[in-house]
């Protein structure tokens, strides 16, 4: 019996989405748990544009600027 490919793109899709999360869990210190803790379950909200989406996750995980900015202050 012969199926079609479109037919294992849903099982080939839940198995690399279930390696991927058990690799996700085995990282030890992430920041990016906290934030989202499931992978492939991120909402994304309609009414915020992209650029303050990057700043709110920014600052969710504390990679800010003024964090992570060299200065060298000269005497």
């Amino acid at each position: 019996m012969k199926l079609p490919a479109c037919d294992l793109i849903p099982c080939v899709s839940r198995f690399c989405l279930k390696e991927w999360q058990d690799n996700w869990n085995k990282c030890m210190k992430n920041k990016l748990q906290s934030i989202c803790p499931a992978i492939g379950t991120a909402v994304h909200s309609l009414t915020v544009c992209n650029h303050e989406s990057v700043i709110l996750s920014r600052l969710r995980i504390s990679h800010t600027h003024l964090t992570h900015s060299v200065r060298k202050q000269y005497t």
